[in-house]
């Protein structure tokens, strides 16, 4: 999912959209620490992004102060902790950014099920070699790292706005084995996908985790 923060700009200037909410926008911070499930702030930073991504979906009464108010916190615990690093040019070129756009359309565009980094290297108009190093360059992760990543925020997305079943949200969201994708996004979110409904459409059905 690419979240524009234009909605959340102020008309007029202010410090936290200057030194903060624009760069985020315009790609002007670098990671400097990636960090993993296993990082002492991997769960602080989850959660903040879980209700930033509740709000998005559900818009509640002035949800874009609280989206807001959410990033902030985001980015100054990420900042603090030395997660990200700001930089006065942005780290990804244009060029970056239409490659990865391409790529995101092309996995939403698929019927689901496994993706060859060959066939994905040919709509693309690369080698496999090329495709893969430049891939890698630009996010750090694998192809399969970041097919799943998508497929994992559509499957959030069909958990909080629809009825289906699991079943159903394991194949629309792009996935063909109902055990592996549970595996997946309790990986991810620390909820298995009911779970995560039930916490999401109403955030005090799961307490004290």
């Amino acid at each position: 999912m690419v979240l524009s923060l234009d909605p959340f700009l102020p008309r007029t200037s202010d410090y936290t959209s200057t030194i903060l909410i624009e760069p985020l926008n315009e790609n002007r911070f670098k990671i400097n620490n990636p960090i993993c499930s296993k990082d002492h702030c991997h769960k602080h930073l989850n959660a903040l992004y879980h209700e930033i991504f509740e709000a998005f979906f559900k818009k509640p009464t002035h949800y874009q102060i609280k989206i807001k108010a959410l990033m902030l916190a985001w980015l100054e615990f990420a900042l603090e902790e030395g997660i990200l690093e700001y930089t006065d040019t942005p780290h990804i070129e244009p060029s970056e950014v239409r490659f990865l756009k391409r790529f995101i359309a092309i996995v939403n565009d698929a019927k689901g099920g496994d993706i060859k980094i060959e066939d994905l290297a040919e709509q693309m108009g690369y080698s496999k070699s090329y495709f893969m190093h430049t891939f890698k360059r630009i996010t750090g992760k694998t192809t399969i790292q970041y097919i799943n990543d998508i497929r994992l925020d559509n499957a959030k997305s069909l958990l909080i706005n629809s009825d289906l079943s699991v079943q159903d949200v394991t194949f629309q969201s792009g996935f063909s084995n109902v055990s592996y994708f549970i595996k997946l996004f309790k990986n991810q979110n620390g909820y298995p996908p009911k779970q995560y409904r039930e916490k999401y459409r109403h955030p005090q059905a799961i307490k004290n985790e």
